[in-house]
């Protein structure tokens, strides 16, 4: 059993640092992206949903209550970081 709780852990660890990573770059992108070729856009438009995909599962551990004090800091500061650049993103998206 702690094995399986160290490895939870693990993976939330995991989702968070992808997730402060992704979510950290949002407003850089956005400054940036309309110099990238069409290529790059494409990259990081078609592969964003995986970063959504990453979140829902973290929030499935949150849901589930495998978070360390510590790590519920963490997923919250991640939570006021989405507030304020998903709509940033949601223009990234839109084109």
């Amino acid at each position: 059993m702690a094995q399986v709780k160290g490895s939870v852990s693990k993976e939330v660890d995991r989702l968070l640092d992808q997730l402060m990573g992704d979510w950290q770059q949002v407003p850089e992108v956005a400054t940036e992206i309309d110099d990238w070729d069409i290529v790059a856009q494409l990259t990081f438009t078609e592969e964003w949903p995986l970063v959504e995909i990453r979140l829902r599962r973290l929030e499935e551990h949150v849901q589930q209550a495998h978070l360390t004090p510590s790590q519920i800091t963490q997923y919250e500061e991640l939570k006021r970081l989405i507030a304020k650049d998903r709509p940033i993103l949601q223009r990234i998206m839109e084109g």
